[in-house]
């Protein structure tokens, strides 16, 4: 599942022309009261946002991230939510977006849109959404734009940005930070097997053999080297699956449909966090360098940290040119907000706030 998050500070604006893009009145979209929810004070929508009158896209806002990892509630065994002590609607407005369509609640009344999905077209989409966003939204146009999400999308995602922004309509794109990023394909698959020899998981007879006879820039893989079927093979450990076991039941109850305005297609799948719709993906790009705002995990074996070093050494950049930050969060895995919830709220803090990052421990002030 790919998911994007936005967030609106100081100073946006977006203005429409030349494209006419469904809208409707936000209030519609505010959602009061969601099944199971503590009283809040603040507000929050939930809803979709089509691409264009003609277009059969529409993209949903608000999902599961809402519920997990950094969102304002976590949801429990009884299905009822609680307070998140780190979220990070403490400190910024955001929006979550769920992308590309099949994704979530996120669909499509034409099934070609599945098979014509690539980078680019994700990335034109998003942007779309953006603009209908903003134009139903225009309290926020005065507010600065960030970008943060995990692997290559963020980047992409900017680009779009950037260009439209040279004959509008404009956003102010303040900064982007990734996670798990993946970047460089050439780097980032040369460190996982680095990565895994350094930690003692292979030998270093085996991963001769795969650097001597492994290919992984190529689309298909001898069986030796299909290193995603082994991966498969391997059972997971260090993370609790009962967290999505409970945001899927979630999703999936009725109510909580009807109450966040999702599911008006009625898909026939169940809302699940890893999704079979998506069959195929046309013109992957194999780089996004350069990259302006970086994070990762030092033992995460997915995404590791040699990866991001490896691209960013690409970049070729000195050792302080001022406009890129590289954050190492210690100890943690895949999902920072899992493993590391306070310190990943701190990193947060600090990249809204332009402030340096001293030392290795980053603790933003938590009020309970």
């Amino acid at each position: 599942m790919t998911n994007l998050f936005f967030l609106f500070l100081l100073s946006i604006i977006v203005g429409v022309a030349g494209t006419e893009y469904f809208i409707r009145q936000p209030e519609n979209d505010r959602v009061k009261n969601l099944p199971g929810q503590p009283p809040v004070s603040f507000t929050h929508y939930f809803g979709y946002i089509k691409l264009g009158l003609e277009e059969e896209k529409s993209l949903f806002y608000w999902t599961w991230l809402f519920l997990c990892l950094f969102g304002p509630f976590l949801v429990d065994d009884h299905q009822g939510l609680k307070f998140n002590n780190f979220s990070w609607n403490r400190v910024a407005n955001i929006i979550f977006l769920e992308s590309p369509i099949g994704v979530g609640y996120s669909y499509t009344n034409n099934l070609k849109d599945l098979s014509e999905l690539s980078d680019q077209v994700v990335a034109i989409d998003n942007y779309d959404f953006l603009v209908g966003w903003f134009k139903m939204f225009p309290s926020y146009q005065s507010n600065e734009f960030y970008i943060i999400g995990e692997r290559h999308y963020v980047t992409q995602l900017a680009e779009i940005i950037n260009q439209k922004n040279k004959r509008g309509p404009y956003i102010n794109l303040k900064e982007i930070m990734i996670g798990n990023d993946v970047i460089n394909d050439d780097t980032d698959i040369k460190d996982i097997f680095d990565y895994i020899l350094d930690h003692d998981i292979i030998s270093e007879q085996i991963y001769d053999g795969i650097r001597e006879n492994c290919d992984f820039r190529r689309k298909k893989q001898t069986r030796d080297c299909s290193w995603n079927e082994l991966w498969s093979k391997l059972p997971l450990s260090g993370y609790d699956p009962c967290g999505v076991i409970y945001v899927e039941k979630y999703f999936n109850n009725k109510d909580v449909q009807r109450t966040i305005h999702a599911n008006i297609s009625s898909q026939t799948y169940p809302y699940t966090l890893c999704i079979t719709v998506i069959k195929k993906w046309n013109d992957p790009r194999s780089t996004v360098l350069p990259v302006s705002e970086s994070l990762s995990e030092d033992t995460n074996g997915k995404v590791p940290l040699l990866s991001t070093r490896y691209g960013l050494e690409e970049l070729k950049l000195n050792e302080y040119e001022g406009c890129l930050t590289f954050a190492t969060i210690r100890g943690v895995g895949h999902q920072v907000p899992i493993f590391a919830p306070q310190q990943a709220l701190s990193i947060f803090f600090h990249f809204l706030s332009s402030q340096p990052f001293i030392f290795s421990l980053l603790i933003y002030p938590i009020y309970m």
